[in-house]
């Protein structure tokens, strides 16, 4: 933790001596923002080429931005990507693509897959996060066909007073994109894994015919290829909201917003009593990974609207699973602040979000904001002959040095 110093003084040559000024110098002068949201381009989401989208809840794809629910950041309007064929008979190899999603206005919910290179389905799961800590995709509703002059699909909740996907509330859920053989089933019953849906209808808007958690997938896997999801509506982006999930950010400033966080589940508030000592809790957390530098490191919530929450960060190292913290704030400020000292070679992972003081029992007021990270690098060690003391003996040995 804190400064490094360079082992072997004396072995450093003036150009590594250059190097590591320059070095410095350049990182004061020319911060780079850094924000690891995949193959994401402004609303555009893309699956990419290593990390694909699973079939299951654990595999499903996040299309997560620390600005989700923002309006320079959080809205989607498509996600992009291509599935697989096989010819192994009850083999579904890449023949089904999941994302999750954050529905926030379910009555203007929307989403299409017109423009795909093939006859696709499309299926939508609500996100059910149990009390063990182990996650359910429950079905809601399916669609093949918008009609039958198109093989594209549709799936929207309302047509005029009628609600087509009745248990559709604002939260997290599961949309999952695949071809017109295949449908989603429940865990084997009676040897027999159950369809969930009945596609007796090529057009209509499908209810479950089975409400149980998502489980496998079956049927015909000829059919693939490149496809696009429309998102028309009611649909943002995720917040990274566990350790596993964090993106990676460093020096700059990101919109933010904590609107979801009302809507999400409390399973994981932080607690700051047994922290720093504040007996407040952080709701709904997003997390991020720190691209650090050697030096000092601040971070600073500053929201949009006057009236919004205060804002706690903690600051752990280590690796999910196994955090240690090792700083938090410890004010109530309109805006949260946080400096500590950080390392290039250790890793930091940073949860934030407003803060519910013990004595309230009200979620704080939220909105959106900037996040602003701020790093600034040590100064490289002028110690040279390591004495404790920078004087003209450090001096004559960087000049004999020269060129060396």
């Amino acid at each position: 933790m804190g400064h490094v110093t360079l082992p072997g003084h004396l072995e450093l040559s003036m150009t590594h001596r250059i190097l590591v000024v320059a070095l410095t110098f350049a990182a004061m002068l020319g911060p780079i923002a850094i924000a690891d949201d995949g193959d994401l381009a402004g609303p555009i989401w893309g699956e990419g080429s290593t990390d694909k989208a699973g079939s299951s809840p654990s595999t499903a794809m996040r299309t997560k931005t620390v600005a989700a629910s923002d309006s320079s950041g959080g809205t989607v309007t498509s996600i992009s990507g291509s599935t697989g064929t096989t010819s192994l008979v009850g083999t579904l190899p890449d023949s089904v693509d999941l994302y999750e999603i954050f529905v926030v206005s379910p009555t203007q919910f929307d989403v299409t897959t017109q423009g795909s290179s093939f006859n696709t389905r499309l299926f939508l799961f609500k996100k059910v996060v149990n009390a063990d800590g182990s996650i359910d995709a429950i079905p809601l509703a399916a669609n093949d066909n918008v009609s039958t002059l198109a093989n594209w699909s549709r799936l929207h909740n309302t047509s005029g007073s009628a609600v087509l996907i009745p248990g559709l509330t604002a939260g997290a859920h599961y949309l999952a994109v695949t071809n017109n053989g295949t449908v989603s089933t429940t865990c084997p019953r009676a040897l027999q894994p159950t369809p969930q849906f009945n596609f007796t209808s090529s057009t209509a808007i499908l209810q479950p015919v089975d409400a149980g958690e998502l489980c496998d997938w079956t049927g015909s896997s000829t059919a693939a290829g490149a496809y696009t999801i429309n998102i028309i509506g009611g649909v943002r982006l995720t917040r990274p909201a566990t350790c596993d999930d964090a993106l990676v950010l460093g020096d700059g400033t990101y919109a933010y917003s904590t609107v979801d966080n009302q809507a999400e589940g409390s399973e994981n508030n932080i607690g700051l009593n047994n922290i720093c000592g504040v007996a407040a809790t952080i709701r709904s957390p997003t997390w991020f990974r720190l691209d650090a530098c050697t030096g000092s490191t601040t971070v600073r919530v500053q929201p949009s609207i006057s009236g919004t929450a205060a804002y706690g960060f903690v600051v752990y190292t280590g690796a999910c699973g196994s955090l240690t913290p090792i700083a938090c704030s410890d004010t109530f400020g309109t805006a949260g602040e946080l400096t500590f000292a950080s390392d290039s070679c250790l890793t930091y992972y940073v949860a934030y979000g407003p803060l519910k003081p013990a004595s309230s029992t009200q979620f704080p007021v939220v909105g959106p904001g900037t996040l602003i990270i701020s790093c600034t690098p040590s100064a490289p060690d002028a110690d040279i002959n390591g004495d404790g003391i920078i004087d003209g003996n450090d001096l004559a040995l960087l000049l004999s040095q020269w060129g060396s």
